[in-house]
């Protein structure tokens, strides 16, 4: 069972309050959740960090730029060191060497510092601790700096190299992922203490600098990371810079140059693990232009593998049904996620990737238990078997999404629990240095919190934060879909010229060459036509949009969903326009209000009324709770995106 045990406690709550009386109830939930996170438990420090990320809202900026330490003499800065002097001179220490470790394991730090010193900086909030049994630690990296800064940098840098030292005179080039990236970190800084690059063997200098590499990709800086990359002389010939140095060139729009180094790789070098890395990151790349460098080329390349070869298959199978689902292609995802499925040395991620694909498949059939029997496996094999707790946060964060979405396609609203499991999720995405965690974190809180809800509000205000935090190149082809769903979010909430700003600066080139992506960008200017009273092109992107899907997936028994009923007569009602028989004043469907119950289309004809859900169910004397699942249910037999759409058909 999901640990969903509250992570507010009462003084959190009240944080929370307390940002959200300052930044407005605008400002999406995980910046206001990270607010609370970097405050660490001082009012202070709290109220400084919201009068600080007002300002840069005002500035049109991302609420949370510069709030890692802020300039000298600042009043962020100023609270800060009044909270960190109250730590002893040994937490002090402690909390700056872990901020230059940032996700060390929790035994690793323990080989240089106090176990005592570490529970009391857990205890403070000034260190985050992970999932057992790996334990990763977080520091706080505000209160880290200004630890380091209130010390000076000869303590940690004295501690920092003992520790290195003794991890590599240990365990090589098997040390702790944070070890080594902090190595080649130093080594790039070119500084005089520490062990060189000479000093150690050639496989532990690729490591961490493909680690170093690794961590540059992940903010964003392709420059450092090509620099990391290039200075190990042996790079040609390591998969995992080899998999970095493609990303790189990737992140910088160069994609025949990405996928010119990996498939310059002997598919003999490296280890498993290296090998299937290149091939998660070689088929995640495929996407950006899958007709000029299709997966066939990854497939010749996996052929020429001696052994493990079942592995990297199960890999590229995994790939092959994301690929479908793109296609809007629910059969060929399917069989593709079976055969990753069937293949006994398939990978624990590929396993996972091949239930969510299948999951969506399943759901967008109709085949809604199915589903939720595959994002089961899916929970159960990303969790500690002990706990109970996810062990990835980013994963964690896919199946709420999932979830959400494939309830949202049934009419179901979110559950009480998933949302419990969000609320954790959050916290601990606000607890690390992870733009492109708190992206995605973003997105499924727009999923969640909005989409799956009919909130055009709240979906709009999480979206069009998380979109702007992408750094990642592959959470940067979630761009054009996200674009998409904000503009129809910002349709409904009658803003039609803002959402084809949106519309306007979101590139769907080179993905446009997958139907799903067509497709959604055709729903948003549905939406935007209906915004602006413009019938027929109303008319004519939702004909657009059905024919996307319709190509695809013909309903095998002439049925389908309510939604693909919908867009079947809408098709049909401009083709009949266009031919001169019928003209109509609407692109809004109503055919199907006489199968809504009297209590559902009650409810439906207040919706229309601008009511809230709380509005109705005090003036029907319903529970809240009850209206939602009215609502759901209503939105389902029309084929209604959201409440708004809900309540022009049912006024029509």
């Amino acid at each position: 069972m999901p640990d969903v045990r509250p992570w507010f406690t009462t003084d959190d709550e009240a944080a929370l309050a307390s940002v959200t009386a300052t930044l407005g109830e605008s400002v999406d939930l995980v910046s206001r959740t990270s607010l609370v996170a970097r405050a660490a438990g001082s009012p202070r420090l709290l109220e400084r960090l919201s009068a600080e990320a007002a300002s840069n809202i005002r500035a049109h900026r991302d609420p949370l730029d510069a709030l890692h330490g802020g300039a000298a003499g600042s009043t962020v800065q100023e609270a800060a060191r009044e909270l960190v002097e109250d730590y002893s001179d040994d937490e002090r220490r402690a909390l700056a060497l872990l901020g230059r470790l940032d996700g060390a394991a929790h035994a690793t730090a323990l080989r240089a510092l106090d176990a005592r010193t570490v529970d009391e900086l857990i205890r403070r909030a000034a260190v985050h601790d992970g999932v057992p049994p790996s334990r990763v630690l977080h520091a706080n990296r505000l209160l880290s700096i200004e630890a380091e800064n209130t010390d000076g940098t000869e303590h940690v840098d004295s501690a920092l190299d003992d520790l290195i030292r003794r991890e590599l005179s240990a365990f090589g080039d098997r040390s702790n992922p944070a070890i080594l990236r902090t190595l080649a970190t130093e080594w790039y800084a070119d500084r005089p203490t520490g062990p060189t690059a000479d000093e150690v063997d050639d496989r532990t200098r690729s490591r961490a600098l493909a680690l170093a590499a690794a961590r540059a990709n992940a903010v964003g800086d392709a420059d450092l990371a090509l620099a990391f990359v290039r200075s190990d002389p042996s790079h040609s010939s390591c998969l995992d810079l080899a998999v970095e140095e493609s990303r790189a060139h990737a992140r910088a729009g160069r994609f025949d140059e990405a996928h010119a180094v990996v498939e310059a790789r002997d598919p003999r070098e490296g280890t498993t693990r290296s090998r299937l890395r290149l091939v998660q990151w070689w088929g995640a790349l495929v996407v950006w232009h899958p007709q000029r460098h299709p997966l066939d080329a990854l497939e010749r390349w996996i052929a020429r593998v001696g052994s493990g070869q079942a592995t990297l298959r199960a890999e590229l199978d995994a790939h092959r049904a994301d690929a479908a689902c793109l296609d809007l292609d629910w059969a060929g995802a399917t069989r593709a996620a079976h055969r990753t499925f069937d293949e006994p040395e398939a990978s624990p991620a590929s396993r996972i990737r091949a239930s969510l694909s299948a999951a969506a498949a399943a759901a967008a059939e109709g085949r809604s238990s199915e589903a939720d029997r595959l994002l089961s496996y899916a929970e159960q094999a990303t969790r500690d078997p002990v706990s109970g707790r996810p062990l990835s946060v980013s994963m964690e964060l896919s199946i709420i999404g999932h979830r959400a979405f494939i309830g949202h396609l049934a009419g179901r609203p979110p559950s009480s629990r998933l949302e419990q499991r969000l609320q954790v999720a959050v916290r601990r995405t606000a607890e690390r240095d992870e733009p492109n965690v708190r992206a995605l974190a973003g997105i499924v809180c727009g999923i969640v919190l909005g989409i799956a809800r009919g909130d055009d509000a709240v979906s709009e205000r999480e979206l069009s934060a998380a979109i702007d935090r992408v750094s990642r190149i592959e959470l940067a082809v979630m761009r054009p879909l996200v674009s998409s769903l904000r503009a129809g979010a910002l349709s409904r909430l009658g803003s039609p010229h803002a959402a084809r700003a949106v519309l306007d600066e979101s590139h769907i080139e080179p993905l446009g060459k997958h139907r799903l992506y067509r497709f959604a960008r055709h729903v948003a200017d549905y939406d935007v036509a209906v915004a602006q009273n413009d019938v027929v092109s109303a008319g004519s992107s939702l004909s657009a949009a059905a024919r996307e899907h319709e190509d695809r997936n013909r309903p095998r028994d002439g049925g389908g969903t309510a939604r693909a009923r919908a867009l079947d007569r809408w098709a049909g009602r401009v083709a009949a326009d266009a031919a001169g028989r019928h003209a109509t004043s609407s692109p809004f469907p109503k055919d199907d209000v006489a199968d809504l119950t009297d209590r559902e289309r009650e409810i439906a004809v207040l919706v229309g009324r601008r009511l809230s859900n709380k509005e109705i169910a005090a003036r029907l004397y319903i529970s809240v709770r009850t209206v939602e699942s009215h609502v759901y249910t209503a939105r389902g037999k029309l084929g209604a995106e959201s409440r708004r759409e809900l309540g022009s058909i049912v006024g029509l």
